[in-house]
């Protein structure tokens, strides 16, 4: 029986008997490979009780009834395992959708490779993707120890591979990388810092493995060296440590655009002087360093002389308080106090300033958390 070339179709043979059989082989393999999607690829051996059309992609080694199958697709049909083979060009190219891990993978000269990971594929159609992926204290040991939940990134490459963390992880801040959940996070030749930044990565082998991982800011900034194997990687998100080397208690929420929200549970002073001058001055927030991020402050300011304050990002042009424009600025009558409330860009240094219209101005500010964008 002749076939074609590239999927191997039976051919119907002319003056051929039962012609409806060969056609009906056909529509199987189409069926079969035609927006091919398989449960499972990492199995050696049939399932126990498998269901009418169920294909897998049959792993090294197998046995049983797929027996020689390594590397095919596999489907159940009318009580029996059949496989496929690709034809013309050895099926370079095909693309299948893997369930249990949903996940694309393409057919390569060296078997079925993670798109993720094959060159270019797919790359600036989720160039930037963020979901998913939030953080939480652990509750075993919340000081060392963070969960985060499942998700999708694209990593920070110039050409993106798309990395999925298909369930939640735990992983221990207080030991050093190894992979899985429940083991050591750090890389390696890094510890929790003291009062300091911690950067959390989403990480991916080229064999698709992913995992996370996490580096300490002022020790390599947001170029960490990945563990060994690992080839991708993503910040998905930013934590602070106390003199302790504690991770500083914080909630996490995602918002639509694949931004993270952080709320300290404990709220932190971060400015609190009697002196503010007319002279533009530079404070330094208690928000993660090495990455902008925007601090949502609580402030309150007093002075004996009519008086107004503008807080202002430090890359803004510096101007004397006014009222009009009054956005980031606030005041108030002599001897009158008032508060004020905003969300203002701290620099990677975790910088903003302040000034006001009159000499020794009290200014007291208090950082309840901050929005991490988590595009870089």
């Amino acid at each position: 029986m002749t076939e074609t070339a590239r999927l191997r179709l039976p051919e119907i043979a002319a003056a051929q008997a039962q012609k409806h059989v060969t056609h009906n082989e056909a529509l199987t393999a189409l069926d079969t490979l035609v927006q091919l999607s398989v449960l499972d690829k990492d199995l050696t051996a049939p399932p126990g009780s498998p269901a009418e059309g169920d294909c897998y992609i049959v792993a090294s080694a197998a046995t049983g009834d797929w027996t020689g199958w390594d590397g095919r697709v596999a489907r159940y049909e009318d009580g029996a395992w059949r496989s496929f083979l690709p034809g013309q060009g050895d099926g370079l190219g095909w693309l299948a959708y893997v369930q249990d891990e949903e996940a694309f993978y393409v057919l390569t000269g060296s078997g079925w490779v993670a798109v993720s990971s094959f060159s270019g594929v797919f790359s600036t159609a989720y160039a930037g993707l963020m979901s998913g992926l939030v953080p939480s204290s652990n509750g075993g040991d919340a000081d060392h120890d963070l969960d985060v939940t499942s998700g999708v990134a694209a990593s920070d490459d110039a050409s993106p591979a798309l990395m999925r963390l298909t369930s939640s992880i735990t992983k221990r801040l207080d030991a050093t990388f190894a992979e899985g959940s429940g083991n050591g996070g750090m890389v390696s030749g890094e510890s929790l810092p003291t009062s300091g930044t911690v950067h959390v990565w989403l990480i991916m082998k080229a064999d698709g493995t992913v995992d996370v991982c996490a580096s300490d800011n002022a020790a390599s900034g947001v170029s960490p060296t990945l563990p060994s194997g690992f080839a991708h990687k993503r910040r998905v998100f930013s934590i602070t440590t106390d003199a302790s080397a504690n991770i500083i208690g914080f909630t996490a929420a995602a918002t639509a655009g694949g931004g993270l929200d952080v709320r300290l549970k404990v709220p932190a002073t971060a400015i609190d002087v009697s002196n503010l001058s007319t002279s533009t001055v530079i404070y330094s927030l208690p928000v993660p360093r090495g990455v902008i991020f925007y601090a949502q402050v609580a402030y309150y300011g007093f002075n004996g002389s009519a008086w107004r304050i503008l807080i202002q990002a430090t890359d803004d042009t510096s101007t004397a308080p006014a009222s009009s424009p009054p956005r980031f600025s606030f005041g108030g009558a002599a001897g009158a106090g008032a508060a004020f409330a905003e969300r203002i860009r701290a620099d990677a240094s975790g910088q903003i300033k302040a000034r006001s219209t009159v000499a020794s101005t009290y200014l007291q500010g208090t950082l309840s958390g901050w929005s991490d964008a988590r595009t870089a």
